[in-house]
């Protein structure tokens, strides 16, 4: 399992203005929700957006945050958040999602992601959030600059993720490699043999996330964060792309022309 740190969220790092107006919401529920995070200083972490239990929205902060002045931060850096686990702890449950992660920053030699538990939580203000950011509840993950600089290398980062930290019967904790999740996520194919079913949300087109990453360097080249997160069309997910619906025409070409030469070569 990855290494457990324990950092400290500072005194003065509940994040943006508009914090408040999400916290109800949050604090009524064990859905899972995820926030932003940077780093003050050595083991003094903060929220840099509110804490979201819906992607898109998540990556729309990161568009506001950083592709808008085309910024690439410095790593990929999330604060988890579920009120209830069952068998398993939070940081378990994450530390076994940065293993399937790991693989594929193996594979692609990118930085490690790695898990940290929250050592000292901040007892904010607002009555709702009293005692409920806890050790248990809370997880920093920081990774690869490489996951957040590419929507559809984020989008898949949360899908991982997320799934881990969801189940709560152990279902996927002995997966270690990007194979591994996949096999154990779809649960229902159709005729052709394509991903129909399974235990994340948009689950056709993970049988093609191996050839993203295989294929990366021309899939994306001379695409910045701005390219890849800011138009006019609103999210675009790795579902989008594998589906042959991304926004990015360029990106949405190069990957049909692959897609063609693959089906080609395996007579499909």
């Amino acid at each position: 399992m990855t290494k457990e740190v324990d950092l400290m969220i500072g005194p003065h790092s509940i994040g943006p203005n508009d914090y408040h107006s999400e916290v109800s919401a949050m604090y009524g529920t064990s859905e899972t929700k995820f926030a932003i995070a940077e780093e003050v200083k050595a083991n003094v972490v903060k929220n840099v957006s509110a804490f979201l239990g819906c992607r898109d929205l998540l990556v729309n902060c990161v568009r506001e945050l950083y592709a808008r002045s085309n910024t690439v931060p410095s790593a990929t850096r999330l604060l988890f958040y579920k009120q209830h686990n069952t068998r398993h702890t939070l940081v378990e449950k994450v530390s076994a999602a940065a293993e399937v992660l790991n693989s594929i920053e193996r594979e692609n030699k990118w930085r490690r992601t790695r898990v940290f538990s929250i050592g000292e939580v901040l007892e904010n203000d607002d009555d709702e959030a009293q005692g409920c950011f806890t050790g248990k509840t809370t997880v920093y993950v920081r990774g690869s600059k490489m996951w957040i600089k590419n929507v559809y290398f984020y989008y898949m980062y949360i899908h991982i993720l997320r799934a881990f930290v969801n189940d709560d019967k152990g279902m996927l904790l002995g997966a270690e490699t990007l194979a591994d999740f996949e096999k154990q996520v779809v649960t229902k194919r159709n005729s052709d043999g394509y991903a129909v079913g399974g235990l994340i949300s948009h689950i056709r087109g993970i049988d093609y996330w191996p050839l993203v990453f295989q294929h990366r360097r021309d899939l994306f080249k001379g695409q910045t964060i701005k390219r890849l997160y800011v138009h006019e069309n609103g999210t675009d997910g790795i579902h989008e792309l594998t589906n042959s619906n991304a926004q990015v025409q360029k990106v949405k070409q190069r990957f049909e022309k692959l897609i063609n030469a693959e089906r080609m070569n395996n007579g499909r």
